[in-house]
């Protein structure tokens, strides 16, 4: 299951809305190895659209929780601050509550820069920072915590002039 966000901040086209639509477009090619793209959904940029938005892409996990299917949840999120994509840990509530990945962030950062002759293309971050981001991600998180079976990530990913999209696929694909 994959999200991203409609533009703001003065970015229009936001760039995780162009990269979930490219990846779902080009599905086929995710698609393997006992993978497969389910769904997405792009949401507004509003704590509100999410509350009324968000469970709504999960309806396919409700009938097998409990099942041998193993489901991932990216989220994608726009920072223009970076310049290279950065996998998020951990997500805290308003209350100053953390919650963490139940993945295992470092070592997948790991293993995606490791055949890479130019270290440092994805990064790991401890605070997801833009509001919503957060709220995202802590709230897939906390939903999900007690669901053995249900994994949930939140991937920032800077603008095309520092990072393409063509590198945005292929990170995707590394992550998987």
């Amino acid at each position: 299951f994959l999200t991203g966000n409609l533009g703001y901040q003065g970015v229009d086209q936001n760039p995780t809305e162009d990269l979930v639509k490219e990846i779902i477009a080009k599905k086929d090619q995710f698609n393997k190895d006992n993978i497969e793209i389910i769904n997405h959904k792009i949401f507004e940029v509003s704590t509100d659209y999410v509350d009324n938005n968000i469970h709504s892409l999960y309806k396919e996990i409700e009938h097998d929780k409990e099942g041998d299917v193993l489901f991932l949840i990216v989220h994608f999120g726009l920072n223009t601050d970076f310049t290279v994509p950065q996998i998020e840990t951990t997500a805290v509530n308003k209350d100053g509550k953390y919650l963490n990945s139940k993945l295992d962030t470092e070592c997948i950062v790991n293993n995606m820069n490791a055949d890479k002759a130019k270290k440092g293309d994805c990064k790991i971050s401890k605070e997801v920072g833009h509001q919503l981001h957060n709220y995202i991600y802590y709230n897939s998180l906390q939903y999900y915590s007690k669901i053995p079976n249900v994994f949930t990530t939140f991937i920032q990913i800077p603008l095309f002039k520092h990072y393409s999209l063509e590198q945005d696929l292929n990170l995707f694909s590394k992550f998987l």
